[in-house]
This record gives structure tokens, sequence and C-alpha cells, in this order.
């Protein structure tokens, strides 16, 4: 995962707040950054690249003021990043589920196989690939496969994450350090 991806993101240093701004604070910060960093305030002649990267920032200025101007979900996100970690332990069908559960609805938003589809097969084959894997290959077969099922749907599984509460995001790192801890030894 790069910087920009919850819960590692920094929403105070994003707007430029510190940490005891009022919601009006953040809010004129929000407005500030996303003046600063939106696409539209590029010039004509920009790259794709530049544009990109752009479009990138404006949507993390957009979840830094989602999060900090909303007092529910701001006290949530302090208190994920006092204890980035669950405190309780999470079991390997626990982490198996959490994993499941995260990639099959990033396959489903990056192939559009909501409910079934044209590409069930895709599905069948993301959730087979560690399982097929341990079976031919034992520990190393299972970690390919969820390398693999993980990458070729990095895209899905990142837009799915960031939909996610903080607590479900904490819960799937967690279960991925549970899952490659059992893995390697």
């Amino acid at each position: 995962m790069e910087a920009v991806d919850p819960p590692l993101l920094d929403l105070y240093a994003v707007l430029g707040v510190d940490e005891s701004a009022t919601i009006d604070e953040v809010k004129a910060a929000f407005r500030r950054q996303l003046l600063a960093v939106h696409p539209d305030k590029l010039p004509p002649f920009a790259s794709d690249a530049e544009r990109a990267t752009a479009t990138e920032r404006t949507r993390v200025v957009l979840q830094a003021n989602e999060v900090l101007s909303n007092t529910a979900c701001r006290e949530q996100y302090d208190r994920a990043r006092l204890n980035p970690v669950p405190d309780r332990e999470v079991s390997m069908a626990e982490a198996w589920e959490v994993w499941i559960r995260v990639v099959l609805e990033g396959v489903s938003r990056q192939y559009g196989v909501a409910g079934g589809g044209p590409r069930f097969m895709h599905v069948l084959c993301t959730i087979l690939a560690p399982a097929l894997g341990g079976a031919i290959a034992g520990v190393t077969g299972i970690k390919v496969g969820m390398a693999l099922a993980t990458v070729l749907n990095e895209k899905g599984i990142r837009a799915t994450l960031r939909e996610l509460a903080v607590g479900e995001q904490l819960l799937f790192m967690r279960a991925m350090e549970v899952l490659s801890a059992d893995l390697r030894g």
C-alpha cells in the first residue's frame, strides 16, 4: 500500500491544521487546499500525469475534510491513530474471512461482478488461487496465490478499503499481518 491509503494518512497534515482545530478551521483549510490542488487549476497544457496527480491529491483532500469535519468520524479516526492495530487477537479463521470478504468486494468493484455475471469465473479464480496454490505447493503456494489475487485486484481492493470504516480497515491490516505471520512460520 502507498502512503495515501487510510489509515496511514495524516489527515491533519493534509489540510494543514492542528489536531485541536475547530470544524470551522477544518472547513476553511479544506477550501484553501482544494483550491490549491484541484485539477481545474492546472494550465491547459498540463500533462496527463500532472492531471492524475492533481486528481489524487483532490481525492485525499476531500477524504480529509469528510473525516475531520464530522465529529463522530473524527473521534474514530483519532482513536485509530492512537491505536493502529486492533486490541484483540484475530484468529486465522477470522483473518481468512476478512481477506476473502475485502478481496471479493474489490473484485466486484473492479470487474462489475455484483451478484454474479459474466466475470464470475474471475471471482472464482481469485478466491481459489490461494487454496489451489496451497494444495499444489503448500505454504509457498498459498503466499503466491494471495499475492497474485491481491495484485490483480488492487484497484478494486483499494476502492473497497477507502469506503470501509477505519476499524474495518485496521481489521483488514491486522488480518494481513496474521496471515503473513502464519505463512512465514
